[in-house]
């Protein structure tokens, strides 16, 4: 029989949709229709002083990408999000997909997938090199007979390569190609320091926030696919958090 792959998955945290209406009712969550909580620059900039702290690999070394796959594999991070129902590093939201310029959108939405590795900036206002940099790479191609395909992607981050694991699930549906999209952080300790995925094992416990990068790498995909035509309908949104810039000076 056809060859299939052995993959362990980890049940999604809650229903991402009871969730999203669930924080929108508390004014603190984010969602399609309700604004996603800020932090401000500075928090986030001090934060990025700690990241600056933490023992990692010189990229060069290639480690982030020989220990993504194990990463993938246990995705430590999604362990508390899964117990407790939390919603602070990882997002999702569905697709409709369209394009009549060509036969068949779900193989063209497929081939332009598999370009993300040549995106270089994320489409974000938020212009520091932390958030801005791009580095995909594509991690597993697969078909569901002619109803379907998935999409797997790995972004790591421009400090320390953490590991965000994007998934794109295509289905043809009544006529229509509609995706369900997610990103999600794997672990808490970035894929460039050595054992990693053990240290993040360790610390599974810790609910860190992902500062809106699930989120934006999601924009970026959409934004790629919109770029050679394609028209995106985005809903059923679930985020976390983003950054709000500094407030500028009066002259």
């Amino acid at each position: 029989g056809p060859r299939r792959d052995l993959v362990v998955r980890f049940p999604p945290p809650q229903n991402d949709r009871a969730m999203a209406d669930r924080d929108r009712k508390a004014g603190g969550g984010g969602g399609a229709d309700g604004a996603a909580k800020p932090i401000s620059q500075r928090r986030f900039e001090a934060v990025m002083r700690l990241v600056g702290r933490i023992p990692a690999a010189p990229k060069w070394t290639g480690i982030y990408k020989l220990q993504a796959p194990l990463y993938d594999l246990i995705r430590p991070s999604m362990w508390i999000q899964s117990c407790r129902g939390l919603q602070t590093n990882w997002s999702t939201a569905t697709w409709e997909i369209r394009n009549p310029k060509v036969e068949d959108p779900m193989e063209a939405v497929i081939a332009r997938l598999q370009t993300c590795d040549k995106i270089k900036s994320q489409h974000t206002e938020n212009k520091s090199a932390a958030m801005n940099e791009a580095e995909f790479s594509v991690a597993r191609v697969s078909r569901d007979g002619t109803s379907g395909a998935r999409f797997k992607a790995y972004f790591f981050t421009a400090r320390k390569q953490w590991l965000d694991i994007v998934e794109i699930n295509l289905l043809r549906k009544e006529g229509k190609l509609v995706a369900d999209v997610s990103s999600r952080s794997a672990g808490m300790i970035p894929a460039s320091t050595p054992l990693g995925p053990i240290l993040s094992i360790l610390l599974f416990m810790v609910p860190f926030k992902d500062f809106g990068q699930n989120r934006i790498h999601l924009v970026t995909l959409k934004k790629h696919l919109e770029d050679v035509g394609f028209t995106v309908d985005e809903s059923d949104i679930t985020e976390t958090f983003m950054v709000k810039p500094k407030a500028k000076k009066s002259d």
